[in-house]
């Protein structure tokens, strides 16, 4: 089981501390404090980096009585954890996308019925990746360091690992998926007909 306090202590590590947190919120730790005063920001920032498979997330969305003023007909209530878009579609397959625009707390649309899939803030490190919660220690360790070592070549140093982290656990979260085929009567399918189509002529 991986917490906080393991990713907390994992970035104190690689900072070469010899200190250890036993919470966040523990009373009279610099340590502890400067963790804290992080970790959420950091969290939220590498999920909206990537469509992190563990933070996936289908919903159907409520459809609000309002009207919106311009451009859509219809107004829905968005999801309170929503970190980032990845698709709209207007029918539970998900298959196909639809136009809508993302307002501060709704989401409209000229569909009346609207399924969203997006990254959702993710806050138990247990359903994190291994390898996110690696970057994660290695961005929180590279954010810690000024105030930690006081130094700034450490910082400079660690930034190529922290690069190299992240990368590492995007290109690993990227294979997980089964490829995604494409709608029928979508262009691209049609493209391929065509082709196909040229190939057996020349039989």
């Amino acid at each position: 089981m991986a917490g906080e306090v393991d990713v907390a202590n994992s970035a104190l590590i690689k900072l070469g501390s010899r200190q250890r947190i036993t919470s966040l919120t523990q009373t009279n730790s610099v340590m502890a404090a400067l963790c804290n005063e992080q970790f959420a920001k950091i969290r939220d920032e590498l999920l909206e980096m990537a469509h992190w498979k563990f933070a996936l997330r289908w919903v159907s969305l409520t459809r609000t009585a309002n009207t919106p003023p311009a451009e859509y007909d219809y107004e829905y209530t968005r999801p309170n954890d929503i970190i980032r878009i990845v698709k709209v579609s207007d029918n539970d397959a998900g298959v196909g996308t639809v136009p809508y625009r993302m307002m501060a707390d709704t989401i409209i649309s000229d569909s009346n019925t609207l399924y969203l899939l997006y990254v959702r803030k993710e806050t138990d490190p247990n359903i994190w990746s291994a390898l996110f919660r690696e970057a994660f220690a290695w961005k929180l360790a590279y954010d810690l360091a000024m105030a930690v070592t006081d130094a700034t070549n450490t910082r400079a140093a660690m930034e190529k690992d922290v690069v190299r982290a992240v990368a590492r656990a995007k290109a690993s979260d990227a294979m997980q998926n089964f490829p995604e085929t494409m709608p029928h009567g979508s262009w691209i399918t049609s493209r391929q007909r065509d082709a196909d189509q040229w190939w057996d002529d020349r039989g």
